[in-house]
Protein backbone atom coordinates (compact mmCIF):
# COMPACT_ATOMS: atom_id res chain seq x y z
CA UNK A 1 0.00 0.00 0.00
CA UNK A 2 1.46 3.18 -0.75
CA UNK A 3 2.03 5.91 2.02
CA UNK A 4 1.10 9.47 1.25
CA UNK A 5 2.10 12.36 3.65
CA UNK A 6 0.47 16.11 3.46
CA UNK A 7 2.48 19.45 3.16
CA UNK A 8 2.09 19.77 6.87
CA UNK A 9 2.83 16.28 7.79
CA UNK A 10 6.07 16.37 6.43
CA UNK A 11 7.09 19.39 8.10
CA UNK A 12 6.09 17.77 11.41
CA UNK A 13 8.38 14.92 10.40
CA UNK A 14 11.19 16.87 9.16
CA UNK A 15 11.32 19.27 12.68
CA UNK A 16 10.80 16.13 14.48
CA UNK A 17 14.60 14.59 12.89
CA UNK A 18 15.74 18.08 13.96
CA UNK A 19 14.49 18.17 17.39
CA UNK A 20 11.71 19.99 17.17
CA UNK A 21 13.12 23.33 15.16
CA UNK A 22 10.14 25.52 13.42
CA UNK A 23 11.99 27.71 11.15
CA UNK A 24 12.20 26.11 7.80
CA UNK A 25 14.30 23.80 8.51
CA UNK A 26 16.56 21.86 5.57
CA UNK A 27 17.04 17.54 6.06
CA UNK A 28 19.73 17.67 3.13
CA UNK A 29 22.46 15.77 5.15
CA UNK A 30 25.92 17.79 4.72
CA UNK A 31 29.50 16.79 4.00
CA UNK A 32 32.44 18.46 6.10
CA UNK A 33 35.89 18.17 6.02
CA UNK A 34 37.58 17.19 8.98
CA UNK A 35 41.45 16.29 10.22
CA UNK A 36 41.76 14.04 12.97
CA UNK A 37 44.86 13.61 15.41
CA UNK A 38 45.81 11.09 17.54
CA UNK A 39 48.02 8.34 18.66
CA UNK A 40 49.07 4.67 17.73
CA UNK A 41 49.95 2.87 21.42
CA UNK A 42 53.27 3.36 20.34
CA UNK A 43 52.88 7.23 20.54
CA UNK A 44 53.34 7.57 17.01
CA UNK A 45 51.34 10.37 15.48
CA UNK A 46 48.29 9.71 13.71
CA UNK A 47 46.35 11.89 10.90
CA UNK A 48 43.04 11.00 9.35
CA UNK A 49 41.28 13.52 7.20
CA UNK A 50 38.16 12.50 5.37
CA UNK A 51 34.75 14.35 4.02
CA UNK A 52 31.72 12.73 6.47
CA UNK A 53 28.72 12.94 5.34
CA UNK A 54 25.87 13.86 8.96
CA UNK A 55 22.24 14.20 8.51
CA UNK A 56 19.13 13.51 10.04
CA UNK A 57 18.03 9.80 11.66
CA UNK A 58 15.03 8.27 10.75
CA UNK A 59 12.01 8.28 13.64
CA UNK A 60 12.03 4.48 13.97
CA UNK A 61 15.22 3.10 15.32
CA UNK A 62 14.39 -0.30 15.40
CA UNK A 63 13.28 -1.14 11.55
CA UNK A 64 13.66 0.06 8.43
CA UNK A 65 9.85 -0.81 7.90
CA UNK A 66 7.33 2.36 8.41
CA UNK A 67 6.63 5.28 6.72
CA UNK A 68 9.38 7.32 8.12
CA UNK A 69 12.55 5.00 6.12
CA UNK A 70 11.83 6.33 2.73
CA UNK A 71 12.22 10.38 3.76
CA UNK A 72 15.36 9.28 5.39
CA UNK A 73 16.61 7.67 2.37
CA UNK A 74 15.22 10.87 0.26
CA UNK A 75 17.10 12.94 2.60
CA UNK A 76 20.90 10.99 1.90
CA UNK A 77 20.29 11.64 -1.46
CA UNK A 78 19.97 15.44 -1.57
CA UNK A 79 23.42 15.77 -0.15
CA UNK A 80 25.58 17.04 -3.05
CA UNK A 81 28.56 14.14 -3.08
CA UNK A 82 31.16 16.98 -4.48
CA UNK A 83 29.55 19.65 -1.82
CA UNK A 84 31.72 20.39 1.00
CA UNK A 85 29.92 22.86 3.73
CA UNK A 86 31.89 25.29 5.73
CA UNK A 87 33.85 23.82 8.55
CA UNK A 88 32.10 25.84 11.21
CA UNK A 89 28.85 24.14 10.20
CA UNK A 90 29.92 20.89 11.43
CA UNK A 91 28.28 19.69 14.34
CA UNK A 92 30.02 19.88 17.60
CA UNK A 93 28.92 16.97 19.00
CA UNK A 94 29.84 14.89 15.95
CA UNK A 95 32.85 16.41 15.63
CA UNK A 96 33.62 15.70 19.31
CA UNK A 97 32.47 12.00 18.97
CA UNK A 98 34.92 11.90 15.84
CA UNK A 99 37.80 12.98 17.78
CA UNK A 100 37.08 10.71 20.63
CA UNK A 101 36.74 7.43 18.44
CA UNK A 102 39.22 7.68 16.39
CA UNK A 103 41.85 8.50 19.44
CA UNK A 104 40.54 6.13 21.00
CA UNK A 105 40.59 3.68 18.39
CA UNK A 106 44.43 4.13 17.25
CA UNK A 107 45.45 4.32 20.98
CA UNK A 108 44.85 0.99 20.80
CA UNK A 109 47.03 -0.79 18.25
CA UNK A 110 50.50 -0.53 16.88
CA UNK A 111 51.46 1.10 13.37
CA UNK A 112 51.45 -2.73 12.27
CA UNK A 113 47.56 -3.39 13.30
CA UNK A 114 46.52 -0.54 11.62
CA UNK A 115 48.62 -1.38 8.01
CA UNK A 116 46.99 -4.88 8.50
CA UNK A 117 43.48 -3.42 9.30
CA UNK A 118 43.72 -0.87 6.21
CA UNK A 119 42.50 2.61 6.29
CA UNK A 120 38.66 1.33 5.08
CA UNK A 121 37.75 -1.02 7.70
CA UNK A 122 39.42 1.37 10.12
CA UNK A 123 37.36 4.48 9.46
CA UNK A 124 34.34 1.56 8.96
CA UNK A 125 35.14 0.84 12.98
CA UNK A 126 35.26 4.30 14.09
CA UNK A 127 31.93 5.42 12.17
CA UNK A 128 30.36 2.58 13.98
CA UNK A 129 31.13 4.00 17.54
CA UNK A 130 30.25 7.24 16.51
CA UNK A 131 27.02 6.30 15.53
CA UNK A 132 26.34 3.98 18.30
CA UNK A 133 26.84 6.96 20.73
CA UNK A 134 24.24 9.55 18.65
CA UNK A 135 21.76 6.71 18.87
CA UNK A 136 22.43 6.21 22.13
CA UNK A 137 22.50 9.66 22.91
CA UNK A 138 19.25 11.32 21.36
CA UNK A 139 16.11 11.99 23.53
CA UNK A 140 13.17 10.17 22.98
CA UNK A 141 12.38 8.52 19.85
CA UNK A 142 12.99 11.45 17.23
CA UNK A 143 15.99 14.18 16.59
CA UNK A 144 19.33 13.30 16.22
CA UNK A 145 22.19 13.09 13.91
CA UNK A 146 24.47 10.12 12.14
CA UNK A 147 27.22 10.28 10.06
CA UNK A 148 26.13 7.93 6.39
CA UNK A 149 29.34 7.76 4.99
CA UNK A 150 32.92 9.09 4.92
CA UNK A 151 35.47 9.78 2.14
CA UNK A 152 38.46 9.08 3.24
CA UNK A 153 41.46 11.42 1.66
CA UNK A 154 44.20 10.62 4.09
CA UNK A 155 45.04 8.27 6.87
CA UNK A 156 48.78 8.74 8.14
CA UNK A 157 51.35 7.52 10.45
CA UNK A 158 54.41 9.40 11.40
CA UNK A 159 56.90 6.71 12.21
CA UNK A 160 60.13 8.58 14.32
CA UNK A 161 63.52 7.08 12.68
CA UNK A 162 66.39 8.33 11.12
CA UNK A 163 67.56 5.26 8.76
CA UNK A 164 65.21 3.44 6.53
CA UNK A 165 65.37 0.56 4.94
CA UNK A 166 63.51 -1.49 1.79
CA UNK A 167 63.95 -4.83 1.26
CA UNK A 168 61.99 -7.03 -1.98
CA UNK A 169 61.03 -10.64 -1.66
CA UNK A 170 61.13 -11.64 -5.56
CA UNK A 171 59.50 -15.25 -5.39
CA UNK A 172 57.90 -17.17 -2.57
CA UNK A 173 60.61 -18.35 -0.34
CA UNK A 174 63.36 -16.30 -1.53
CA UNK A 175 65.53 -14.32 1.24
CA UNK A 176 65.15 -10.38 0.85
CA UNK A 177 67.58 -8.44 -0.82
CA UNK A 178 68.30 -4.76 -0.09
CA UNK A 179 67.06 -2.45 -2.40
CA UNK A 180 67.79 0.44 -0.88
CA UNK A 181 69.04 2.51 2.43
CA UNK A 182 68.47 5.73 3.82
CA UNK A 183 70.17 7.89 6.09
CA UNK A 184 69.43 11.04 7.55
CA UNK A 185 66.20 10.82 7.51
CA UNK A 186 63.86 13.58 9.27
CA UNK A 187 60.65 11.66 8.80
CA UNK A 188 58.33 8.81 7.36
CA UNK A 189 54.91 8.60 6.66
CA UNK A 190 52.89 5.29 6.35
CA UNK A 191 50.01 5.88 4.40
CA UNK A 192 47.62 3.50 4.57
CA UNK A 193 45.79 2.25 1.62
CA UNK A 194 42.34 0.96 0.76
CA UNK A 195 43.89 -2.22 0.29
CA UNK A 196 45.29 -3.88 4.12
CA UNK A 197 48.56 -4.81 3.91
CA UNK A 198 49.22 -2.13 0.73
CA UNK A 199 50.99 1.17 1.81
CA UNK A 200 52.72 4.46 -0.14
CA UNK A 201 55.79 5.83 2.17
CA UNK A 202 56.69 8.88 2.10
CA UNK A 203 60.49 9.92 3.42
CA UNK A 204 61.88 13.31 4.54
CA UNK A 205 65.62 14.13 4.42
CA UNK A 206 67.98 16.33 6.18
CA UNK A 207 70.26 15.98 2.78
CA UNK A 208 70.28 14.45 -0.60
CA UNK A 209 68.36 14.43 -3.55
CA UNK A 210 65.01 13.15 -2.78
CA UNK A 211 63.88 9.41 -2.92
CA UNK A 212 62.58 8.27 -6.35
CA UNK A 213 59.37 6.07 -6.22
CA UNK A 214 60.35 2.56 -5.80
CA UNK A 215 58.11 -0.40 -6.74
CA UNK A 216 58.20 -3.96 -6.47
CA UNK A 217 59.77 -6.04 -9.44
CA UNK A 218 57.55 -7.96 -12.05
CA UNK A 219 56.10 -11.12 -10.38
CA UNK A 220 57.80 -9.95 -6.73
CA UNK A 221 55.86 -10.91 -3.45
CA UNK A 222 56.19 -8.81 -1.08
CA UNK A 223 59.28 -6.39 0.52
CA UNK A 224 60.00 -5.52 4.18
CA UNK A 225 60.05 -2.01 5.84
CA UNK A 226 62.57 -1.74 8.32
CA UNK A 227 62.87 1.80 10.19
CA UNK A 228 65.60 2.54 13.34
CA UNK A 229 66.14 5.60 15.68
CA UNK A 230 69.48 5.80 17.22
CA UNK A 231 70.18 1.88 16.14
CA UNK A 232 66.89 1.08 17.93
CA UNK A 233 64.27 -0.73 15.20
CA UNK A 234 60.67 1.62 15.41
CA UNK A 235 59.13 0.01 12.85
CA UNK A 236 59.23 -3.33 10.95
CA UNK A 237 56.70 -4.00 8.20
CA UNK A 238 55.50 -6.59 5.73
CA UNK A 239 54.34 -5.20 2.42
CA UNK A 240 52.75 -6.54 -0.51
CA UNK A 241 51.58 -5.08 -3.56
CA UNK A 242 53.25 -1.98 -5.49
CA UNK A 243 55.38 0.08 -3.02
CA UNK A 244 55.98 3.67 -3.89
CA UNK A 245 58.30 5.71 -1.97
CA UNK A 246 58.38 9.76 -2.56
Amino acid sequence: MATTFSVSELATKVRAWLGGQTTSPNVAPESYKLETTAATSEKYAVVLAAVYTVGPRSLDDKSSAGSEEPLLRRAKLLAPPDHVSPAGGFPRRVRDLLQRHVSALAAGMSTEEMFVMGRTSFVKEALRRVNLDLLGNSAGGGGGLLVYRARVERLAVEVPCDTVSLAVVAEEGAAPKTAFTLHHVVKLMVNLSLVPGEASVSVDRAEGEPVSVVKLPAGGVGAELHTELHGKTTLRLQLKGPISVS
